[in-house]
């Protein structure tokens, strides 16, 4: 599968570094990394519902429904199994209790299913307090619908159940029997709304259709007793205002009407002018931006209008100022909404300017009546409208992103109309950009769900954005760490957008400019706050984030590449200077500017062009010292440039297949390279001396320093690791250049040992290719002391700047769409083997001084836990010394080379004194026991203890007492070795009877 359009995949480079530091000493060797956080998918289209406390969201994902911790941006618990695809069981609709305690959900399969999702347990999990566990099913039965269940509701107690299917129709449960009670008949089509009235006593259910009409029934007896017809394409939404009288219905015909439900009319007809697929009504009394609101009906809606502007404004705008002319306007269905036209108030938008018109609604002079000049557009409630216009007027249409919007349901007046809306525009012509609108009491703050799979939330009050989750970001092609303590992570995927993670709690910023896919990132440990992008647009973009607000907005566009941008890379030591690498086989370098301020544009331009590959360039990297450049390309080499002119310095040639990545070593003159062919290669570029005017050869190739000093080193392939079963996407150096951590295509995370080219470790928990990986990193602020004597040139070793990677963190994204934040735990599991080790020798010292002491039952316990199988055969033995003055019995020590055994002594009484000692155990002591009898068992030597042991254990699981898991498992072990020991014993009987008949027959015949 080809990577952002191309043949095979590109990797982005990142700056690398070689330089001199510290100490190696002073970095330890990482061993084992753990999940700190897995971020994937967690909402991929259809219903969203908020608790009532505002702290979790249930996300529709696939076949499982996923809650979502709003504050953290984590997944508590799944409802549901994940598998695959064809296995997949796909929740169609779910709806949560009143209580917030219970969720039903509705499958492709043709189940409900009712599921506790509040099943948690306490404890330590990844250093969190709480360890959240998948929740259970408690109830299952079949819908009985002829087709799937498009919505469910339940009633204000919970225990009654609305299932509205494609079949027309709509049925009630009684829950606590899951028994169908009422077919309810009157609608045609797929119902698209359903919900209870909030009024226990009234027992009445909503539904509505594709015919349009809103129908409601009583639960109780089945009877129709509402039928509100008044829209004219689907409803969409249904809302009960607290007063119980009035309810609120929103459709895609624009308009939004407000119903006296005890009388069972319509109040009033609100034109919005923009579809809806949601309507939510607000408290009596609330702020907004500048005022508050007391009293009435105030409703928010969301969704996306039409606008009608002047192409040429700048031609006409004189014109329209002194122009009066009225709009002569005809509808076809002219007297069905006629009084509604009348008070409409089209808005003309010109250049940002408004300017009214009332539309007057005519009849046309005659049948064949002709229209001049006429311009038809899709302006109200679907219905055509002509314009006439006595003047020339150029008009056009087009969609404005979707807005949240207050009205007064009463009086059909916007109160306020949102201007920092951050919901893209539709990409379909007709289509919806926001599918569903939430509004939380306790939280008092809405949450916008968009076509593209994201929630916004924004607080009423001041209508400012509290947070961005993205619910799917698909195929993740690069990561890097923003922000002065790594605080934020920018994540590009395949989107015209990159997204900026708030890491603490996920919060997400989108970063728009791109008009193509985003293919690659870069960042720089000199100015945590200046970001690169590049794209398929054939651009890169600079991006700046504010210190204190930690908004990032674009200050400067390159455009100087003619195919896609696949690469970017920024200078490590001061910023000054970043190269760009693209499909048309260029590298281009480019000037930072020094001065970069948020909201001030700079330009860019490239300094020098250099035609650098034969093929698709897929990588390129900046030593620390900001001297040399490296690219990796898809010809099967990497290309050494000087930074100073882009001259080539070297060509690193062995790889059977394309190089996708390509770094520096931190304190040695070696780069890396890793390619498809499977392997990671280690290049040592050895040594370039200062020599006045002499000329040495590097391999074959002639080097020229940036200061015009010819220069040489030995070019060869120090080592070659080999481990990925695929191709290796991107490689990092870890503990100060001796180790390295490595992805692929297999979805491996590798780490490896430098010194012994061993893997140290593998970490499989992506499900395909890991095309990013990202770690944190700090600049130390000393340089190396070394300089050529008596020179006042700097070679490639001096001056540079040791790159400390704060190794405890480490981010990955792939294709299979999931950010995995890793953390370094190899000094926490060095002190947990430590603590263990020294508990164990605690408890061993404690068993040898309990069976000094002839302790049996607690010595018996310990052994148990301690999982020391041989010593717990020794306590049950019981295996006695006798001392010869005194005749004193006491417990031999573990070492029986030093003892006699005279007897054996099951528990001091023999076996009913070994069932007493077992009845005294806990329920995991006799699993253990068990588990170390089937041991013995395995030994002739040690079968007599071990059957004691068994036969009583199996009375305990006769009658009920040990319940243990994995018991037809234990028997098949058990059983052969028991069927051997009985026939040894069946053979050494007979044999003893023969024996036995034998001495009988001699001593008669000595007689």
């Amino acid at each position: 599968m080809a990577r952002r359009g191309r043949a095979q995949p590109t990797a982005q480079g990142k700056r690398g570094g070689g330089g001199m530091g510290k100490p190696r000493s002073a970095w330890s060797q990482k061993n084992e990394y753990e999940i700190e956080a897995k971020h994937g998918a967690f909402f991929t289209g259809g219903l969203v519902q908020w608790s009532s406390s505002g702290e979790e969201m249930l996300c529709q994902c696939g076949g499982v429904v996923h809650v979502l911790d709003v504050q953290q941006g984590r997944i508590k618990t799944t409802l549901g199994q994940i598998g695959d695809v064809e296995d997949e069981d796909t929740v169609t609709t779910f709806t949560l209790s009143p209580d917030n305690e219970a969720v039903i959900t509705s499958h492709k399969s043709g189940l409900f299913r009712l599921w506790n999702w509040r099943d948690w347990i306490h404890g330590e999990c990844n250093n969190s307090s709480l360890h959240f566990i998948d929740g259970s099913v408690q109830k299952m039965w079949k819908s009985i619908h002829k087709g799937p269940v498009a919505r469910l509701a339940l009633n204000p107690t919970g225990w009654l159940m609305a299932s509205g299917g494609s079949d027309s129709s709509v049925r009630i449960w009684d829950l606590q029997h899951q028994a169908c009670t009422l077919n309810l008949r009157g609608i045609q089509g797929v119902v698209s709304v359903l919900e209870f009235h909030p009024e226990e006593e009234r027992s009445q259910v909503f539904a509505a259709a594709d015919d349009t009409t809103i129908c409601a029934w009583d639960v109780k007896t089945g009877e129709r007793q509402l039928s509100l017809a008044g829209h004219f394409s689907k409803v969409t939404a249904l809302a009960f205002h607290k007063d119980f009288k009035h309810m609120i219905s929103c459709g895609r015909d624009k308009v939004v009407i407000v119903w006296d439900i005890v009388r069972g009319v319509k109040e009033r007809t609100l034109p919005v002018y923009e579809s809806l697929e949601c309507v939510v009504i607000l408290p009596t009394k609330f702020s907004l931006p500048g005022h508050t609101v007391k009293g009435g009906i105030h409703i928010a809606t969301a969704g996306e209008r039409v606008m009608v502007w002047v192409e040429k404004e700048e031609e006409v705008q004189e014109q329209l100022q002194e122009w009066n002319e009225e709009v002569i306007v005809w509808v076809e269905k002219e007297e069905e909404v006629q009084e509604q036209l009348q008070e409409w108030n089209e808005e003309v938008m010109s250049d940002g300017a408004l300017k009214s018109h009332i539309i007057r609604v005519i009849r046309p002079p005659s049948d064949d009546y002709m229209w001049d000049n006429s311009q038809e557009l899709e302006l109200h409630a679907g219905y055509s409208i002509l314009c006439n216009f006595s003047h020339e007027l150029k008009l056009s249409t087009g969609m404005v992103s979707g807005v949240l919007r207050v009205w007064d349901a009463l009086s059909g007046r916007e109160i306020y109309s949102q201007e920092n809306s951050l919901v893209s525009k539709a990409t379909e012509e007709g289509g919806l950009a926001i599918t569903q609108l939430l509004f939380n009491e306790q939280e008092c703050s809405f949450a916008i769900i968009t076509v593209d799979h994201n929630i916004i939330l924004h607080k009423l009050k001041t209508f400012t954005c509290q947070k961005q989750l993205i619910g799917f970001s698909d195929e993740i092609l690069d990561i890097v760490l923003l922000g002065a303590d790594n605080s934020h992570l920018a994540v590009a995927t395949n989107s015209t957008d990159i997204k900026l993670y708030k890491i603490c709690d996920m919060g997400c910023q989108l970063l728009r400019g791109h008009t193509d896919l985003v293919l690659a990132l870069a960042v720089t440990p000199s100015n945590t706050d200046l970001l690169l992008s590049s794209g398929k647009d054939n651009t890169v973009r600079m991006w700046l984030m504010e210190p204190l607000t930690n908004v990032v907005t674009c200050i400067g566009v390159g455009s100087r590449h003619t195919e896609s941008v696949g690469s970017i890379a920024l200078s490590s030591l001061s910023a000054s200077y970043f190269v760009s690498a693209s499909q048309d086989s260029c590298i281009k370098l480019w000037d930072v500017p020094k001065t970069l301020k948020p909201g001030l544009e700079v330009s860019l331009t490239p300094k020098f062009t250099e035609r650098a590959h034969e093929k698709d360039i897929n990588c390129v990297s900046v030593s620390p010292n900001d001297k040399i450049i490296a690219s990796g390309s898809q010809d099967k080499t990497t290309k050494l440039w000087s930074a100073d002119d882009l001259s080539l310095l070297g060509v690193l040639r062995g790889h059977r297949r394309g190089v996708w990545c390509v770094r520096f070593s931190p304190v040695d003159m070696v780069v890396l390279t890793t390619s498809a062919d499977c392997l990671i290669k280690l290049w040592s570029i050895g040594d370039l001396t200062c020599i006045k005017c002499c000329t040495v050869r590097w391999s074959n190739v002639t080097l020229t320093n940036a200061l015009g000093l010819v220069a040489s080193a030995a070019l060869t392939v120090l080592q070659t690791l080999e481990g990925h079963s695929s191709s290796v996407l991107r490689a990092e150096f870890l503990s100060r250049g001796m180790q390295l951590i490595t992805t692929g295509a297999d979805g491996l995370l590798k780490l490896w040992s430098i010194k012994s080219s061993e893997c140290v470790a593998t970490f499989d928990h992506h499900n395909a290719r890991v095309w990013a990986l990202a770690g944190r990193r700090e600049i130390d602020t000393y340089v190396s002391r070394e300089r050529e004597r008596e020179s006042c040139c700097y070679l490639l070793k001096l001056e540079l700047l040791a790159v400390s990677k704060n190794e405890d963190f480490l981010v990955s994204g792939g294709s299979d769409s999931e950010l995995v934040l890793w953390r370094d735990v190899t000094l926490k599991k060095q002190d947990e083997a430590r603590k263990v080790q020294e508990k164990l020798i605690l408890q061993e010292q404690e068993l040898a001084n309990l069976l000094k002491a002839d302790q049996l039952l607690t010595a018996l316990k310990l052994a148990l836990t301690l999982d020391r199988p041989l010593q717990v055969l020794r306590i049950v033995q019981g295996k006695i010394t006798r001392q010869k003055k005194g005749r004193r019995c006491h417990l031999s020590a573990l070492d029986s080379s030093h003892i006699f055994p005279l007897s054996v002594e099951v528990i001091k009484k023999g076996k009913a004194g070994l069932e007493d000692t077992i009845r005294q155990l806990r329920a995991d002591q006799k699993e253990s026991l068990l588990k170390c009898a089937s041991v013995w068992n395995t030994s002739s030597k040690n079968c007599h203890p071990a059957q004691l042991v068994i036969s009583i254990l199996l009375d305990d699981i006769a009658i009920g007492e040990l319940k243990t898991p994995g018991l037809s498992s234990f028997l098949e072990g058990v059983i052969p070795y028991t069927e051997r020991h009985f026939n040894r014993l069946t053979q050494l009987l007979q044999d003893l009877y023969f024996l036995q008949y034998t001495e009988a027959c001699m001593q008669r015949n000595t007689m």
